[in-house]
């Protein structure tokens, strides 16, 4: 057995100190008892903020406080969530009857079929089905944005310009546009409409902050619901993937005989 990572990883690069913590509970200080001392950091605001403008992920000071204060008004709590469940089992479902009609030997892509999944989830839950998004179009402008945000990750920690092109720049450009305008209009059309479909959208659109009754504007609300969508989208899909990963390395009873994951 490996030896376990360090709960806190210091890295002199470029003339700069970073610190990389790994340990949760270091983690929960930073972010939570320590936000008002540290800071996101420009490095995360250039790379992400094109598309999440100033949400939770991206937010400081009291503007990231209330954002996460209002994600613990009451219509956040577990009994409310629940009833996404449904949606979510189905999307399981679709998927379990899409690999069972493939043939015997088959090579199925995890990554990119739990990233699908995840969007099939995503688009029923938060968006209120498929007839308010182009949802092809959506999961391919997130992949397209996603790819990139290594090196504007990279450039930024260079202090290159904003101007500066890489790889794959006008895709990237272009998603973001697309992104948040997509998701602005279903935003709008929510709050005009007084929808009552209980999806995410509603559910912000509701949300008040429980000390100040503060509520969110269309900005607030399409930087968050990208927040959900993008950032969420990807981490649950890349977690979904590694834990196939490790069924097929440690089968069971509960395991699919079938499942054989290619490294």
């Amino acid at each position: 057995m490996g030896s376990l990572p360090a709960p806190l990883v210091h890295v002199e690069a470029l003339g700069r100190q970073r610190f990389y913590i790994l340990e949760p509970s270091l983690i929960q200080e930073a972010l939570v008892g320590n936000a008002d001392a540290l800071t996101k950091g420009p490095e995360l605001r250039r790379t992400l903020g094109a598309v999440l403008g100033d949400g939770l992920l991206t937010a400081d000071g009291a503007h990231w406080r209330w954002q996460r204060q209002i994600r613990r008004a009451p219509i956040f709590r577990h009994e409310r969530l629940l009833g996404f469940l449904p949606a979510m089992l189905a999307a399981a479902a679709e998927t379990r009857d899409r690999w069972l009609t493939k043939p015997d030997g088959s090579v199925i892509d995890i990554g990119h079929e739990m990233m699908h999944t995840t969007f099939d989830i995503i688009v029923e839950t938060m968006l209120s089905g498929r007839a308010n998004i182009d949802a092809a179009r959506a999961e391919r402008a997130i992949t397209d944005f996603l790819e990139s945000t290594g090196w504007v990750f990279a450039l930024s920690l260079l202090n290159a310009p904003s101007w500066m092109p890489y790889p794959g720049k006008g895709r990237t450009n272009a998603a973001a546009r697309y992104l948040r305008g997509a998701i602005g209009r279903i935003a709008a059309a929510h709050r005009a409409a007084g929808s009552g479909s209980g999806d995410l959208v509603d559910l912000l659109l509701n949300a008040a902050d429980p000390e100040t009754g503060r509520t969110m504007t269309d900005e607030e609300l399409t930087d968050n619901l990208l927040t959900f969508v993008a950032a969420g989208h990807e981490t649950t899909a890349l977690g979904l993937a590694w834990t196939f990963d490790l069924l097929s390395r440690n089968p069971g009873p509960a395991s699919a005989p079938w499942l054989r994951l290619r490294r």
